[in-house]
């Protein structure tokens, strides 16, 4: 069965039920009771409910608390790198603005089964951010000593493509890179590089 507005395919044989969830933020967009539950599945057998999507059962106080039940990791879905299918606006608790832009691909019979299949695009620009830090990482695997001066030192630098950005951290000890960590910020076009060094931070 396919719900295609609402972005919901359900598979049934006998008592068994499997149900693919990728659907739209509703309310146009805004996702004020939205969360970030693309491609999430449930799955049971009778009674035996062997993948379940718990959601949010409580409108929680605490807001960290909250948004932690309407994130991708409250759901039986697929996180990549710790990132959110679509971004948490810091205080605003009824909003996902939908930029992931869920749907349900196919829903077919072949040779005997059911194959449901869904779509959404929460981690593109964590890919072309990822793509230009790899870029990055190979210059600086050339150069091996950042300065002449045997000094320890942490570098932070800010990488920006249209409304995303990147944070990198350059461990330095002893004038050579040892190490580096990349932290993403998606839509922060209207954001300085010191707000979003401030959010790094935090």
């Amino acid at each position: 069965m396919l719900l295609a507005d609402a972005g919901v395919a359900v598979l049934r044989s006998g008592d068994a039920w499997l149900c693919l969830s990728a659907g739209p933020n509703g309310q146009g967009g805004t996702g004020g009771h939205a969360h970030n539950d693309k491609n999430s599945v449930e799955l049971s057998f009778g009674s035996l409910d062997v993948v379940a999507d718990r959601g949010t059962y409580v409108y929680a106080r605490d807001p960290q608390e909250r948004n932690a039940r309407r994130g991708t990791t409250g759901h039986s879905t697929v996180q990549v790198d710790g990132l959110e299918q679509n971004r948490i606006v810091p205080g605003r608790l009824f909003a996902l603005p939908d930029t992931a832009r869920a749907r349900i691909r196919r829903l077919e019979h072949r040779e005997g089964f059911e194959i449901a299949a869904g779509e959404h695009r929460g981690y593109e620009r964590a890919g072309v951010l990822r793509d230009q830090i790899q870029s990055l990482k190979k210059v600086l695997e050339r150069q091996k000593i950042i300065s002449t001066e045997e000094v320890d030192q942490d570098v932070i630098g800010v990488v920006r493509q249209g409304a995303d950005a990147a944070v990198e951290l350059f461990f330095v000890r002893k004038g050579r890179l040892v190490g580096q960590e990349a932290f993403f910020f998606d839509k922060v076009a209207g954001w300085s590089d010191g707000e979003i060094l401030s959010a790094f931070v935090r």
